[in-house]
């Protein structure tokens, strides 16, 4: 190898000899370090390096040092006197380099995973669609609308799973409680603090799921990864906590004592008969307000000594035919007051296939509509003591009818066991999981009587036992 003592006129000028590929000159010019010289390849490359002897072993490495068009000669054999005397601080530079291309890699085939990881919004409709099977329709249903009104549109839909942090998900939740969607109507808004404890829950099913689920990312050079969706710990552990979500709805107690059921009833008198109609069998038998909204003239049997109303199974809450917690048809007894009051509605409505669906009015507005007309009822009221409880009943919501339907019949004496069954509960209170696949009987009869018990209670606390329909069949049954 052809040695020169390298100048900046002589590194521009050297060129490679005929007839071969590239040429190494090293440099002997008192200022450069041993093993420095300068490749020239028979393409036009011009590039500095350094051949150095590993510390304490016969091996020789070359050290490339840098572009000859980049790098000045001066600073060249300054950095190569630098990599010198890393050589012999027992450090490999070459090592060193493969270590920083290691390391770029690394971080370059991660970014093109995360690049192809899918938004918040993206995994929360791929958990949707995956558990579809299982899911009852209302709780699809809910997941869709939550996932559309309060997810998609917010900065944490549009997030990556690596990049969330605590507090992404805290402000996410917390501008959720608090109602700041001003564009949503004031029935919503007042709902918000629940919807964002339902949106807290459909997050953690949704990392529980996705930190089991596999998926395959294809990196730019073509290799192939797996990696859960979710690699994670969940970040919303006790977020809860920091500003008192309500975690779930049947946290609530809220329940309708005696004294408010007697104004709470004739304070609907003001309502369309089917509004009054539905709020009022809610309270007298206890169904769910869904399963309420649903039923069917065909469903119904007023005549006869037992009345009685069949809930089939794809109206009643629960997961779809053959997983857990299947839905099953209820057969609800129904109580004198509760025949009168739907013989009433039938006489208007007998025409129309639903009893309440097709009345011209949605949940959540006679809801609404309900709290309007106990307000009215409070400002009407001369008794300062009615007139607190009718303000006292400002929180009451339609769902707590039901939960009112169970306080009433305890307060009456109900067994546990009937309670449960009046309210269709899927297992009976008091029995295992073991004898929920025994017991097929669900005692009508023992469920009819106490209703009817209710209902009698009910009807004397709010005064209607002198109407007709009601008296009739009071006086049949006797």
């Amino acid at each position: 190898m052809p040695h020169v003592s390298l100048t900046s006129r002589t590194v521009a000028t050297l060129q490679v000899p005929s007839g071969k590929e590239r040429v190494i000159y090293f440099d002997t010019h008192r200022d450069a370090p041993r093993g420095f010289a300068l490749r020239l390849t028979a393409k036009g490359a011009r590039s500095y390096y350094l051949l150095l002897t590993i510390k304490g072993t016969k091996s020789r490495v070359w050290v490339h040092i840098g572009d000859a068009e980049a790098l000045s000669l001066d600073d060249a054999r300054r950095a190569a006197t630098a990599k010198a005397g890393d050589i012999a601080r027992d450090i490999n530079p070459n090592e060193q380099a493969r270590q920083r291309a290691r390391l770029v890699r690394a971080e370059r085939l991660r970014k093109e995973e995360e690049a192809q990881a899918p938004t918040i919004a993206e995994l929360v409709r791929r958990y949707r669609q995956a558990r579809l099977g299982s899911l009852s329709p209302v709780t699809a249903a809910e997941y869709e609308r939550l996932l559309r009104v309060e997810i998609e549109p917010s900065r944490l839909g549009q997030m990556r799973p690596h990049d969330v942090v605590r507090a992404d998900l805290r402000d996410f939740l917390s501008a959720v409680a608090k109602g700041k969607q001003t564009w949503k109507p004031a029935a919503l808004r007042r709902q918000a603090p629940y919807t964002a404890a339902h949106l807290l829950v459909l997050w953690r099913a949704v990392v529980k799921w996705a930190q089991t689920e596999e998926v395959r990312l294809t990196t730019a050079g073509g290799e192939v990864a797996t990696r859960p969706l979710f690699e994670r710990i969940d970040p919303s552990r006790g977020i809860e906590e920091e500003y008192r979500l309500p975690v779930r709805a049947r946290e609530r107690t809220r329940h309708l004592s005696d004294a408010e059921i007697a104004l709470f009833w004739p304070a609907l008198d003001g309502f369309r008969l089917a509004w009054s109609c539905f709020l009022r069998l809610i309270l007298l038998v206890g169904t769910r307000r869904g399963e309420t909204h649903k039923a069917r003239w065909c469903d119904i049997e007023l005549d006869g000594d037992s009345p009685v109303w069949h809930i089939p199974a794809e109206h009643r809450k629960g997961r779809v035919k053959g997983s857990r917690g299947e839905r099953k048809a209820l057969d609800v007894p129904l109580p004198p007051l509760a025949v009168g009051l739907l013989r009433d509605l039938h006489r208007v409505s007998w025409m129309k296939r639903g009893a309440f669906i097709a009345q011209g009015f949605s949940l959540g507005f006679v809801g609404e509509e309900m709290k309007l007309a106990l307000h009215e009822a409070a400002e009407r009221a001369t008794d300062p003591q009615q007139r607190e409880l009718l303000e006292g009943m400002s929180d009451v919501t339609i769902h707590d009818l039901r939960r009112s339907t169970a306080r009433g019949l305890e307060r009456i004496g109900a067994p546990p066991h009937v309670i449960s069954l009046a309210l269709g509960h899927a297992r009976t209170a008091g029995a295992t999981a073991t004898d929920h696949h025994y017991i097929g009987n669900a005692r009508p009869w023992e469920v009819r009587l106490w209703l009817e018990r209710w209902s009698d209670h009910v009807a004397r606390l709010v005064g209607v036992t002198e109407s007709g329909a009601v008296v009739r069949l009071l006086e049949k049954r006797a």
